[in-house]
């Protein structure tokens, strides 16, 4: 969320705020419908609803989409949407693959093939992941290959 932030920071739509942290974020959230005070200072992770919310807060909310890999045209689908994003938005996309939150920062193709720069703090990766590789590492997971998209 702070990455996103300070990318929406730098482009000059949210110029008077400081980048929150974390606990600042949390007492945000706790004012808005359907969350309450016990989420400040705790552990609980902040997934891609509520990044949405908490940027829904300052008029900047983005959309949820979910994909289902298993079906082509979703992959195609995901891809075209990020492709849209990347030239049009630019900011940071939020995704979950209902076992970790990542950010991808950008796409690109060349020859038919299709790279997604993801950011995922999590691990560490010694190549940008395709399209190909969010499917493979989806299925080793051996659960829907669903991806909720959330694009602020």
């Amino acid at each position: 969320m702070q990455m996103v932030f300070s990318n929406l920071q730098k482009r000059g739509f949210l110029d008077n705020i400081k980048m929150p942290s974390l606990r600042e974020i949390q007492q945000r959230l706790a004012t808005l419908p359907g969350y309450n005070s016990s989420i400040v200072g705790s552990k609980k992770w902040l997934e891609p609803p509520d990044a949405n919310n908490y940027f829904k807060s300052y008029k900047l909310g983005g959309y949820d989409t979910t994909y289902d890999f298993a079906k082509e045209r979703h992959v195609n689908k995901f891809w075209e949407d990020l492709k849209c994003h990347f030239s049009t938005v630019r900011t940071p996309v939020i995704v979950d693959d209902k076992f970790s939150t990542y950010g991808v920062l950008g796409v690109a193709s060349n020859e038919g093939n299709r790279k997604v720069l993801v950011f995922d703090p999590h691990m560490h990766v010694k190549k940008t992941m395709t399209i190909e590789d969010f499917e493979e590492q989806s299925a080793k997971k051996k659960v829907p290959t669903l991806l909720n998209i959330k694009v602020m």
